[in-house]
């Protein structure tokens, strides 16, 4: 049993090594700053923005062309209507903003949806076997409270 924990344990340590290593030794990421959706549409105003990445329906991302900084924002969806997209298309055709972009809404796959369905059939099976099986008499006997196994012997 010992060397069990000691074989785990190894195996951990290689894969604690393994993530430390792709974290440090992989690509920085991005900052993305946080802003204000005011601050944004200040900058949209002022068009001081370069490009534009609609993530679901309230998210934006973008690039602000004199800092270089990239953003994020969420909008708050009666602001995403027709005064803001007017906005941003009319600064689209005059081409002060470069590039723009979406991301439609990730749906979860039929497997995730599907999951706690089978799992409940899963749960209500076993229920039903050990069930069953108490019943019958196997598994641990539990209907075989009254039976005794003593014998008689003869002197």
């Amino acid at each position: 049993m010992n060397k069990f924990f000691k074989g785990i344990g190894f195996y951990l340590l290689i894969g604690i090594i393994i993530v430390g290593m792709v974290q440090f030794l992989g690509k920085p990421t991005e900052k993305v700053k946080e802003y204000e959706f005011s601050e944004v549409y200040r900058e949209l105003s002022d068009e001081n923005i370069s490009k534009l990445y609609f993530i679901n329906e309230t998210a934006v991302e973008g690039t602000i062309k004199d800092k270089g900084t990239k953003f994020r924002t969420y909008m708050p969806e009666e602001v995403m209507g027709e005064k803001f997209s007017d906005e941003v298309l009319k600064q689209i055709k005059e081409g002060k903003i470069t590039s723009i972009g979406g991301e439609v809404k990730p749906s979860a796959p039929w497997f995730v949806e599907m999951l706690p369905t089978l799992l409940l059939i899963f749960f209500i099976l076993i229920l039903w076997f050990v069930f069953m099986n108490q019943s019958q008499g196997g598994g641990g006997k539990v209907m075989n409270f009254g039976k005794s196994k003593a014998k008689v012997h003869k002197d």
